[in-house]
């Protein structure tokens, strides 16, 4: 460590002690105090696509087909506990692509597991809406779905979205073709009947997703400047309040705001400090207060939070 030891300059007046480092004073001011408060940090993906729909509607196969990604499958809801990543490539170009856990009705309020993964959806570029085309209501599955986006970002609407009927390999599901387009294609403007187990149709849904991703940009930069609000931050100037010297049970009070928030800042007991200190007063207009109220040496003085015996000859 460095050590520098003082030496003194002066005249028959005094001495004051300098530093032998370029005769720098040895005085210091502590960091004006600023503002506290506890932050929540969420750290969001920026998926380019991103599989969402029900329970158990074949989001996991899905994933798996297109990016090889094996996640957890079985013939229950709620296998996938949080998000799954994978990479899709097609003609040279590479997209993320994420699934998130299937959303029940009620997600928005924590049933099933909630709507905590949603934050992932604001930046991904396409929605991939998987629907089971076995389910008895399919089309009231999707509005479940978009029901409970709505509640937790509306916002969430307005992204691209391309609506999958799975399951075509079922024949139940493949005779009932017709019968979804019609209750469901009305809705929805893109709407895809695929196997995510097969394969079949995939090649499709792809085409139309990518499309829709290489249109909207990067982390969905189209949906995010018409859906995304800048904060504003508007600072009010304070009034300003006048000096004011007066005695209180004994003790000289200063009310001067800029040479209380000096004073917090400052070690009145360092020797430079003192010097400093002087000079702040009469800057302020404050010794001028201090002679009118008749302030001496030995007098108690509080200012903001610092009180102190005046040693100065005013």
């Amino acid at each position: 460590p460095l050590i520098v030891k003082p030496r003194y300059e002066g005249s028959s007046k005094g001495l004051r002690k300098t530093s032998l480092v370029t005769g720098a004073q040895e005085l210091a001011q502590q960091g004006q105090a600023g503002e506290e408060g506890t932050l929540t940090l969420e750290m969001a993906l920026a998926p380019d696509i991103a599989i969402i729909g029900m329970p158990n509607s074949g989001k996991s196969t899905l994933l798996h087909r297109l990016t090889g990604v094996q996640a957890r499958i079985a013939d229950y809801a709620f296998t996938t506990k949080e998000v799954i990543k994978g990479i899709y490539e097609r003609e040279g170009k590479t997209y993320l692509v994420i699934e998130t856990p299937g959303i029940v009705e009620g997600a928005h309020t924590g049933k099933g597991l909630g709507l905590a993964f949603a934050r992932h959806l604001r930046k991904a570029r396409v929605l991939v809406h998987l629907v089971d085309g076995s389910s008895p209501d399919a089309a009231g599955d999707i509005e479940r779905v978009r029901r409970e986006l709505a509640a937790h970002d509306p916002g969430l609407l307005d992204k691209p979205e391309v609506v999958a009927i799975n399951r075509i390999d079922l024949p139940e599901v493949r005779n009932a073709r017709e019968g979804i387009r019609d209750r469901v294609g009305h809705r929805r403007g893109s709407l895809i009947f695929i196997s995510a187990l097969t394969g079949e149709g995939l090649e499709g849904l792809m085409d139309a997703v990518v499309k829709l991703a290489d249109l909207v940009g990067p982390t969905g930069a189209a949906v995010e400047a018409a859906t995304e609000e800048p904060a504003t931050i508007v600072l009010l100037p304070e009034g300003k309040r006048p000096n004011v010297v007066y005695r209180k049970k004994g003790v000289v009070v200063i009310e001067a705001p800029e040479l209380e928030e000096v004073l917090k800042r400052t070690d009145i007991l360092h020797e430079d400090a003192q010097a400093y200190m002087k000079r702040q007063f009469h800057r302020t207009g404050v010794a001028r207060l201090l002679r009118k109220e008749g302030v001496k040496i030995g007098d108690r003085v509080r200012c903001g939070g610092v009180e102190w015996e005046w040693q100065w000859p005013l």
